[in-house]
């Protein structure tokens, strides 16, 4: 027990070691009164131990006594179930029961068991009982003899330790004030270098501070001149609207003055209407003309479709592009407030710089103060130590939660900005989806305004083809008198028309063969554009990536300064742990050297003394002097040692921190670097970009030059086709009824002569009855008119339907004249 004691004395620190010995002398002196109750003790133990015994037999009886009973329960229950289940388990209940009978065997065997057991433990128990009486017997005689003679040795040592009590004081607090100035110095040597890091710090946030001047100056010169770009976009993309709108417009009145041009072409085909005759020869050639000429005109029909979804794609695309621009402006500005963000971080983390500065010169004024009034050195070492550990916890406490705070805050606004992004991208995307509807419903809106008008001015023509025709039925009835030479001169007339119609054709086969060949070279350019647009999508993707790879290369930066921060911490946390283990180790290796050193010279001082003289005593106590002054030195020399290991610790975390300094500062520099190139670039890029969508806008420009006068000489071909289709079909019409109109004059002709013959006839056999003649005669002329009035029922069916000639036209019933497609 005063050993213990002794130890948990000695464990508190090196300066105690010397008070040690002389209350481990008073703690044994006081020993030698409690070795007197140790005969009671002795006595209360053998009553204990028979106790004992006395409970773990009836504690053995009783967890016997259960486990009977509870085997007893079980084999009742088991019986009670087996008698339900006698009938079908007889065999069954004989096995059990043999098993029972055994188990109740086995206990019986372990009941005899134990009681044996129990015998041979009280018997061990009184052996060791007898054993432990003699041990104590001889050990009191030993303390007896002992206590006398401690008593007399320490009566003659008391006033000696004293003195050399007095000696250990004195010297330690000599060792003590030297420490204490070491320390000092060491303290005051740590604080000037904190603060010439603290200096250092502040002026590398200041050339950080300018070199982010620099590019947020930089960054708003390049902003201020995309946003130029930008107006200066928007304002062509306006003029091209306009253009565009201007356009229509325009395309719009020639639609009005083609119209114009058509009614004038009407007038005069009702002009050359008076000049054309019967001519029948070429009408099958000229029908399968007009059939390939409708094709030819669908086809062209077509490829204007294609030719209006091709530039619908192109003004698609350029749409793209502005919302492109768009887009890339939005993020522009987030980068702005990002940056803003940031600027506000850095504002917050000098403040929080200067509390710690203020608190380091509080802590600095408290150690002055503390120094000031040390009135146990010991303890304000461990206090002082123990705040130092306190305050540096608090500064990586707080650190770590500023870079929380940092992480939280960079998460939180990555996390609104991709929000930002999508919700921008799902408005972009709506404002497409509208905007294509609205212009689809606009083109749908316009063709269908334009079939409508179609369909109006073709009834208005097949009603005007109607009214001329009529009229021309009209003009042929009175003209059915004139003579053989105006039908040859309407012969040569027509033969005339025809030669110059077949020149047109050949001429306007010759145009559409030259519309052919400019439409494959139109395709071959809007091919090219297309790869363009193509090229251009990829380099727009490509600088995407770069954006994409920065935006990495950045967060992979930030992640190894926070790897670096962190080990820095955990540098200093183990150096801190590390030095601390060694110091306390340090500590108890000395107290356990010095409580042994004295121990053992303890006891050969007392050997000594029992054997030699008062000068032999001396002299053995002049060596132990000696020998502690040796051990002081030896301790004063390992002190020095770890002194000089820790600032060796300090230079390399100095050095560490130095060179993660230096590593951030040149991640920074060649970070702002990449960051300068990029822009750079990304301008360079956007001025190629701006050329090329330029000469982008000035080639479509001239391609809608192009196909706009492509499609006026289409629209003027069409006009002449339609025309030439309207000739060649009042031609084949009239063909058709002259030839109808020849054979009623040869079968009026026929049946006039057939008459007069008849006339002659009877006028001959009834030259007497000039009475009769007359009357004859108007029954002639009446039997004539009748004659004739069947033949004009040939006429009925010349009813014109929707501009088509009936069938009854035809010269043979068989073959007729026009194709089926002209027949109702």
């Amino acid at each position: 027990m005063a050993s213990t004691k002794m130890f948990t004395k000695n464990h508190h620190g090196p300066n105690t070691s010397s008070t040690s010995f002389f209350h481990q002398q008073q703690q044994q002196a006081s020993s030698m009164s409690t070795n007197q109750n140790f005969d009671e003790d002795t006595t209360l133990t053998q009553e204990m131990h028979v106790k004992m015994a006395k409970k773990i037999a009836q504690l053995t009886k009783v967890s016997i006594l259960k486990r009977r009973l509870l085997f007893i329960s079980f084999l009742i229950y088991y019986l009670q179930i087996s008698e339900k289940k006698r009938a079908p388990c007889l065999q069954q209940t004989y096995t059990l029961q043999n098993h029972a009978n055994e188990l109740l065997r086995i206990q019986q065997s372990s009941i005899e068991h134990e009681h044996e057991i129990a015998e041979d433990f009280r018997l061990k128990i009184s052996n060791l009982k007898q054993n432990i009486n003699q041990i104590k017997q001889s050990y009191d005689e030993r303390l007896s003899n002992l206590n006398k003679e401690h008593k007399k040795i320490i009566e003659k040592l008391h006033e000696e330790h004293q003195l050399e009590i007095d000696n250990l004081k004195n010297e330690s607090k000599h060792l003590f004030d030297i420490e204490n100035e070491a320390q000092t110095k060491f303290y005051l040597q740590t604080i000037e270098d904190l603060k010439r890091e603290h200096n250092d710090l502040l002026t590398k946030q200041k050339n950080q501070q300018m070199t982010q001047n620099e590019l947020g100056q930089e960054y708003l010169k390049e902003k201020n001149q995309l946003e130029k770009q930008i107006k200066i976009f928007q304002e062509q993309i306006e003029q091209i609207n306009i253009k565009s709108q201007l356009e229509l417009i325009e395309q719009r009145n020639q639609l009005d003055i083609k119209i114009n041009e058509y009614k004038q072409l009407q007038n005069e085909f009702e002009q050359y209407k008076l000049n054309f005759n019967t001519n029948s020869n070429d009408m099958t050639d000229l029908n399968q003309q007009l059939i390939k000429q409708r094709n030819e005109y669908e086809e062209f029909k077509k490829k204007l479709d294609k030719t209006n979804r091709e530039m619908n794609t192109v003004k698609e695309r350029f749409n793209r592009q502005a919302n492109e621009l768009e887009d890339k402006l939005k993020l522009l500005k987030d980068k702005d407030s990002i940056n803003h963000q940031l600027e506000d971080d850095l504002t917050n983390s000098r403040k929080e710089l200067e509390l710690t500065k203020q608190r380091l010169r509080q802590i600095e004024e408290d150690q002055h103060a503390q120094l000031s009034q040390t009135e146990s050195t010991t303890n304000y070492l461990e206090r002082r130590i123990h705040e130092l550990d306190k305050t540096i916890h608090q500064l990586t406490v707080e650190k770590q939660q500023i870079m929380l705070k940092y992480d939280r805050e960079l998460t939180d606004l990555r996390e609104t900005y991709e929000n930002q992004v999508s919700l921008c991208k799902k408005e972009m995307q709506n404002e497409v989806d509208r905007l294509n509807e609205h212009y689809q419903q606009l083109s749908n809106d316009e063709q269908i305004r334009a079939r409508t008008n179609l369909e109006l001015k073709q009834q208005e023509l097949r009603q005007e083809f109607e009214i001329e025709k009529a009229n021309l039925l009209a003009q042929w009835k009175n003209e059915v008198n004139l003579t053989k030479t105006e039908k040859n001169e309407t012969n040569q007339q027509l033969n005339q028309l025809k030669e110059n119609y077949t020149k047109q054709i050949d001429e306007l086969k010759k145009q559409l063969e030259n519309i052919k060949n400019e439409y494959s070279n139109i395709q071959k350019q809007f091919n090219d554009i297309q790869s363009l647009n193509s090229e251009y999508k990829k380099q727009i993707e490509k600088l995407h990536l770069d954006s994409e790879q920065q935006s990495k290369t950045k967060e992979q930066f930030q992640i190894e300064c926070d790897q670096l921060k962190k080990q820095y911490h955990d540098l200093e946390i183990n150096s801190t742990n590390e030095l601390k283990d060694k110091i306390e180790k340090l500590t108890s290796e000395l107290n356990e050297k010095w409580s042994k050193k004295f121990k053992s010279d303890y006891e050969k001082i007392r050997k000594d003394l029992t054997q030699q003289k008062d000068e032999e005593r001396l002299k053995a106590i002049e060596e132990i002097q000696r020998q502690k002054q040796n051990d002081l030195k030896l301790a004063q020399n390992q002190i020095n040692e770890l002194e000089q290991q820790l600032q060796q610790i300090q230079t390399q975390l100095l050095s560490q921190q130095h060179k993660s300094k230096e590593e951030s500062l040149m991640a920074l520099q060649n970070a702002s670097e990449d960051k300068r190139r990029t822009i750079n670039e990304f301008q360079m890029r956007i001025q190629d970009l701006t050329t090329e969508i330029q000469r982008l806008e000035g080639k479509n420009q001239e391609e809608l030059l192009k196909q706009k006068l492509q499609l006026e000489k289409e629209h003027i071909n069409q006009i002449n086709e339609l025309k030439a289709r309207h000739m060649e079909d009042i031609r084949g019409q009239q063909l058709a009824y002259n030839t109808h109109l020849e054979k009623i004059r040869s079968d009026h002709e026929r049946t006039l002569t057939l008459e007069i013959e008849k006339l002659n006839v009877h006028h001959q056999s009834n030259i007497g009855m000039s009475v009769t003649i007359p009357r004859h005669s108007d029954a002639s002329t009446s039997s004539s008119r009748k004659t004739q009035s069947p033949r004009p029922s040939k006429l009925e069916p010349l009813v014109v339907t929707n501009g088509e000639i009936p069938h009854d036209l035809t010269l043979n019933p068989n073959k007729p004249l026009l194709p089926k497609r002209f027949v109702k």
